[in-house]
């Protein structure tokens, strides 16, 4: 008699550990400060914009920055939630016009100036909470003026990953706003 052997892990073939990810581009937000002198200095440190963690600021930051594909994400599960609440005897249209300003009042037509405007306070409020840790000594950094956003891009789709040259691109600074291409 013959009988299959049981699936016991890690020993079985699940199928999400059998296909490759063919990504090979990456991508990474840095923060830096501009001191006085004009120099810039990186701030990675976790004390640095305490209690804000770099994880929740640079996910906040391409959430300001895709603000247009994150609004059509959050309609599509709107959509998705009400078609599953069809059987609740309401009116539907407006159950939906209610929810959508509740829920996206960010939805607007002048997103360029919204990105410009979110990323202005975003970064007004970086600088005094850096400056605040640093003057009760949770971090040893500089004084700075003025702050810089820059996404590092590494793409190794044709180059082998040692020989990758990082692509760095300026997104915003707080002292001339968005860049050109964003």
């Amino acid at each position: 008699m013959v009988s299959p052997f049981p699936d016991i892990w890690p020993f079985s073939n699940y199928s999400m550990f059998s296909k490759a990810n063919p990504v090979t581009v990456a991508s990474n937000f840095e923060f830096y400060g501009l001191t006085s002198d004009g120099k810039e200095v990186l701030l990675d440190s976790k004390e640095v914009f305490f209690p804000l963690d770099c994880i929740r600021l640079k996910k906040g930051v391409t959430r300001i920055l895709n603000q247009e594909s994150f609004v059509n994400k959050q309609e599509e599960n709107l959509e998705s939630t009400l078609k599953r609440l069809r059987f609740l005897p309401v009116d539907h249209n407006s159950l939906k016009e209610s929810v959508r300003h509740l829920l996206l009042p960010y939805k607007k037509n002048n997103a360029t100036q919204d990105k410009e405007k979110e990323l202005h306070i975003l970064f007004d409020y970086l600088l005094s909470q850096y400056e605040h840790n640093r003057e009760v000594k949770l971090h040893d950094g500089p004084s700075i003026v003025s702050m810089n956003l820059y996404l590092t891009r590494w793409d190794w789709t044709d180059t082998p990953p040692r020989q990758v040259v990082p692509e760095i691109k300026l997104v915003y600074s707080s002292e001339y706003g968005l860049s050109e291409d964003e």
